[in-house]
């Protein structure tokens, strides 16, 4: 999730039985990734781009596990308002993956009343690879705007070969205006 603290600040969130991996805030406002693997996970955590790394200010980490001798790629994505992503540091041909994240990605296809910028970058990597997105009209909106507009700018997609047995949960907004998604996926009849 976006997490916007800093490494001296990560004592202060307790997840118990998950180990936490913490990209820091990178500006002032809004940035840094924090996100937790159930303990006894074999798993690997990879920087793949942060804020201040290209002209474009997505941050990307990715997390690596291993579960019954099958590995699993999970991308999570902070995408800031007005960015274009580059989301070609996703590879997306692996089988077992997820990709989730504030994406600031509007699009009539998961609630927005029009797409924007990166709402269109996010359409064209859901055509032009195997990835689906996990989404539903009866979902709760995942962000309470200040003017009270409530909108879906937080996504989870998942590689074909799970998208089906792959669900969203969106739990109590945690005071950030952003509600946590969940995401529950079964490869092999076990659970992620």
């Amino acid at each position: 999730m976006e997490a916007n603290i800093s490494d001296d600040k990560l004592k202060y969130y307790q997840f118990p039985g998950y180990t936490l991996y913490n990209l820091p805030k990178y500006r002032q406002v809004a940035s840094g990734i924090l996100t937790g693997v159930k303990e006894g996970l074999t798993s690997h955590y990879d920087l793949i781009k942060s804020m201040g790394s290209t002209q474009d200010i997505c941050e990307i980490i990715r997390l690596n596990f291993w579960k019954c001798q099958n590995q699993f790629k999970i991308y999570a994505v902070y995408n800031p308002p007005q960015n274009c992503p580059n989301l070609d540091f996703l590879n997306i041909s692996h089988i077992n993956k997820i990709v989730l994240g504030d994406f600031n990605a509007y699009s009539t296809r998961w609630g927005y009343k029009d797409t924007n910028i990166a709402g269109k970058e996010i359409e064209d990597m859901l055509n032009s690879n195997p990835l689906e997105l996990i989404y539903s009209n009866e979902d709760p909106a995942t962000h309470l705007h200040y003017n009270g507009t409530r909108t879906t700018p937080d996504l989870l997609l998942a590689s074909i070969d799970i998208s089906e047995h792959t669900r969203r949960k969106i739990i109590d907004d945690p005071g950030s205006g952003h509600k946590p998604v969940i995401a529950r996926a079964l490869a092999d009849n076990h659970e992620l």
